[in-house]
Formats: C-alpha cells, structure tokens, sequence
C-alpha cells in the first residue's frame, strides 16, 4: 500500500506529501517511505525498531490496511513475486479465478481475523503497543492512518475494523485518521492500479496524501 506498488514515484503517497510540504515556504520537513509490500503489523513494526528506529523520526504514520492483522508464515516467498510485477497479476489472476467466496468470503475472513482472541490479531495489538513504548520514549508522535479494502466502496463491509482499530489507536495514544470517508463512493475501476491488482492508483495516493496532510500540518510537524 505504502510502498505504491503500479505508481510511478513521483505520484506516491510519500512523494506527494513531500511536495506538499516543500510547498510550505521556510519548512524543512523529509517525508520518507518505509513500506514494504505484503507486510503486517508485525513486520513493519519489527522493521522499524530494529532497523529504522535510528532514524529518530518525530513523527511516525501507521499506513494500516485492512489484512495487516494476518498471519504471515515465515519465509521469503517466491522470487517471481518479490521481483517481478507481472508475476504478482498472474497470481492474483490465477487466485481470483479459483475463489468462489467473493465478498461474502472475504467478509467472513477478515470477521475470523479480528476475533478478539485471533492469533494475528493479538500479535498486531502487541505490536502497536511496543511502537506506542517507543514514541512515548522518544516524544515522537504516531498516527494511524485507515486505509479502506476498495473492493467495494458503496456498500462498505469493513466498518467493524476501522471501529475496532480507531478504539486501539486511541488506547495506544495515535491519532487515528480514517480515510474511508475520502474514498466513500469511488468504483474499483477507478481506484485499482490495474486490473485484478486492488491497490490504489495514482488517484488512490491522491486521496490518501490529501487525507493525511491536513492532520500531519496542524497536529504533528507543524509544532516542530
């Protein structure tokens, strides 16, 4: 999601908030990208304390998607899906094809993924919770910033996640941002990078960067 995966650089999430700070006249402010495609909560948290963390960032954005309270088995996969997009289509292609669950399946996975015993879930929560231990030792600001499944957003299914994370986000001490709301209305034709590949496009990035600036200007990088 983060990583913009089909969208070229300069129309990124990331980039796009860059611009928009360097817009702001006498502001010094890096906006940097750390996603990684296909991570959960609990790799991109681990990934930042043990990798990232001296960076020292003051403020850092939770880009949270949907499935980031999956399970993921360890491994590093297949080297055609970690280097080749083309790959990825054919993959998705092939799993669309032989999936008969549709949205009824995918609401009944991600309703057994947030059950409040859920192994994947419990393992998110205590990864937000050792990223909240960091920015409270660091005086940094957090932000979780709710991404919706675009795969149909006029009859949403998902509102129970962004209820159940907007509740974690708060206990935790993030500002939450729920960008839902931005996308409310919008077809897969127009938000999918490309056909059969649900991340968002180039509009995609628009929305959630014009989401995220309002926030991270008047809460966060502005006191600074």
């Amino acid at each position: 999601m983060t990583l913009g995966w089909g969208v070229a650089e300069e129309e990124t999430l990331t980039r796009r908030l860059q611009d928009m700070f360097d817009a702001d006249a006498g502001r010094r402010i890096e906006v940097l990208n750390a996603g990684i495609g296909n991570y959960n909560t609990v790799r991109y948290v681990e990934r930042f304390l043990t990798k990232l963390s001296a960076l020292e960032p003051t403020d850092i954005v939770v880009h949270y998607f949907v499935n980031d309270a999956e399970v993921l088995e360890p491994g590093g996969g297949s080297f055609l899906l970690r280097h080749s997009q083309l790959a990825v289509m054919l993959w998705i292609a092939f799993n669309r094809l032989f999936d008969q669950g549709g949205e009824t399946g995918l609401l009944a996975h991600y309703q057994k993924a947030y059950e409040p015993e859920a192994v994947g879930f419990l393992a998110m929560k205590l990864a937000l919770a050792r990223l909240a231990d960091y920015a409270a030792s660091k005086g940094a600001r957090v932000y979780l910033a709710m991404t919706p499944d675009v795969h149909n957003l006029k009859s949403y299914q998902f509102g129970f996640i962004h209820r159940t994370m907007a509740d974690l986000a708060e206990r935790n001490g993030f500002m939450f941002v729920d960008m839902l709301s931005s996308f409310e209305g919008l077809t897969p034709e127009e938000l999918w990078a490309m056909p059969g590949n649900p991340h968002p496009n180039s509009l995609g990035h628009k929305i959630m960067a014009e989401a995220l600036y309002p926030v991270l200007n008047a809460v966060g990088v502005a006191a600074d």
